[in-house]
């Protein structure tokens, strides 16, 4: 069974079953947000919330993430994504819905994440719960709101043949501070060190479509490569098609490597 036909009635489960009501708090979620906030945010951008919203696009994230994963193809080795500002996890959710689609065994799926906020890993690990009552074969999700926590979770779960994945998803604009893109390189820098010779890397990153999120997204973006250039990784980009939801300007994938010494 794929999540997306799951994960807004799990949501809204979720609320009820905590007496959460639906509520708009705004776009960002801060480290100390409290586990109502989370929910109702999570609920406003992903969830049922969303399709009350006037000119309701329904599972409009899902579906730019899904079309942005479509440029990836698994090359039977291991597939780890790695979800830098997971939040409650939609990311890894359209990730294993790519799997299936593309035949990957569950058991060769490892996920990662990082959020800043606790409360929201809390959430993410709730609905993971939640989704195996249906999915059985969901893989553990490895998450944490501190980098050095996930640094050790990659080493510790890093297995040998295993491609990687990472996402940004709605991240960039509102994150690429200097503390916040050094977080980021720190986390790819391990994963490039983890890798074997014959695996690879892709980065994949989606922001809003406004001109004003664009502008953000692509200064993030650029500050993320230069900072991954500093840390000896190279990159090369690929062209994103443009798309009724996608294009170049909101939405970016680059493959990394460890440059030579």
């Amino acid at each position: 069974m794929r999540i997306k036909v799951l994960y807004k009635r799990v949501i809204r489960d979720i609320m009820k079953d905590h007496g959460i009501s639906p509520s708009y708090r705004g776009h960002v979620v801060a480290k100390d947000a409290t586990f109502e906030h989370v929910v109702q945010y999570t609920d406003h951008y992903v969830g049922t919330g969303n399709d009350q919203q006037p000119n309701a696009r329904p599972d409009y994230r899902y579906r730019r993430y899904h079309e942005l994963l479509s440029y990836i193809e698994p090359c039977g080795r291991r597939a780890a994504h790695v979800d830098l500002g997971c939040g409650a996890g939609l990311f890894s959710w359209v990730f294993l819905d790519w799997a299936t689609d593309k035949d990957v065994d569950p058991e060769h799926i490892d996920l990662y994440g990082l959020d800043r906020s606790s409360a929201m890993i809390c959430l993410a690990q709730e609905i993971r719960a939640r989704l195996m009552c249906h999915i059985s074969s969901y893989p553990e999700v490895r998450y944490s709101h501190k980098v050095k926590r996930l640094l050790r979770k990659l080493k510790d779960g890093h297995q040998k043949r295993t491609d990687y994945t990472v996402t940004f998803g709605h991240v960039l604009a509102q994150a690429h501070s200097p503390n916040d893109v050094r977080a980021f390189t720190r986390v790819i820098v391990r994963i490039l060190k983890l890798m074997d010779s014959r695996s690879n890397c892709k980065m994949l990153a989606v922001d809003a479509r406004n001109d004003g999120a664009r502008a953000a997204f692509n200064e993030g973006w650029r500050s993320l490569l230069k900072s991954l250039e500093s840390a000896n990784i190279g990159y090369a980009e690929q062209p994103v098609s443009k798309t009724f939801i996608n294009d170049d300007g909101c939405a970016r994938i680059a493959s990394l490597y460890l440059e030579q010494d």
